[in-house]
């Protein structure tokens, strides 16, 4: 019995309360950014979210370098 990991895709967090909620019942969210679109100050206020949720942001992914 080892630990394992489900990968939940959702619409992006400005788009969609989804996100939020799904990352509460899930524990955890892992975050993706976008280079060149994705604001620091935006990931913040999502990280804030994710985490008053009780839920733990994982990590983050810069995509589209």
């Amino acid at each position: 019995a080892g630990n394992e990991v489900e990968l939940i895709h959702t619409p992006a967090a400005d788009a969609s309360a989804d996100a939020q909620a799904i990352a509460a019942r899930a524990r955890g969210a892992l975050v993706v950014a976008r280079e060149g679109r994705s604001r620091l100050e935006s990931l913040g206020r999502l990280g804030a979210a994710i985490q008053s949720t009780e839920a733990e942001v994982v990590g983050c992914v810069l995509n589209r370098i």
